[in-house]
């Protein structure tokens, strides 16, 4: 299957890098991506002299982007494991598309747990928005902490997922 082939197939179904689930914000490149980012209509933040826009995406519609030929070179790079597997055959591309709908029916189960817990905004990266419950405790009724406590553990279950299937696996040295 050719490569471009395989972003139709698993990419456009999945949506994960760019809806907030995997990364908080992208870094533009140069400060001419930045100001052509702007022009798109994302918001563009400065923080330690890199301009980037947060995510989700603001031109993600459903699981594809609306600006696709204009996207920043981060997003025209960036390639999770998951792909790099389907691509190299380790993977089928019939076995990732059921990790994809595992993953985003995990993210969608953790979302839905977090309007349960008061936590409704949906422009706000996924993580951040899980650390917002877990430093914030509001409502401090039985059901709130039976909920908080189901919560912990759907944040396990979608953590162990990203790092399994889709975050650069980190291979520490060795001492020596």
């Amino acid at each position: 299957m050719s490569s471009e082939s395989l972003t139709d197939t698993l990419c456009t179904k999945c949506g994960l890098c760019c809806n907030g689930v995997l990364f908080t914000s992208v870094i533009c490149s140069t400060a001419t991506e930045a100001r052509h980012m702007e022009a798109l209509g994302s918001p563009i933040e400065m923080k330690e002299g890199l301009a980037s826009f947060r995510q989700p995406c603001n031109h993600l519609n459903g699981t594809c982007c609306s600006v696709y030929a204009d996207r920043p070179s981060r997003c025209r790079q960036y390639e999770c494991e998951l792909l790099k597997h389907v691509r190299s055959g380790d993977q089928s591309s019939t076995a990732a598309l059921k990790i994809i709908a595992d993953t985003r029916a995990a993210a969608d189960t953790l979302k839905g747990m977090l309007r349960d817990l008061g936590n409704t905004d949906e422009k706000v990266a996924l993580s951040y928005r899980c650390d917002q419950v877990m430093d914030n405790p509001t409502n401090k009724t039985d059901e709130w902490w039976d909920t908080y406590a189901r919560f912990n553990l759907h944040i396990r279950q979608l953590q162990s997922l990203l790092h399994q299937h889709f975050y650069e696996a980190v291979v520490e040295e060795e001492a020596g």
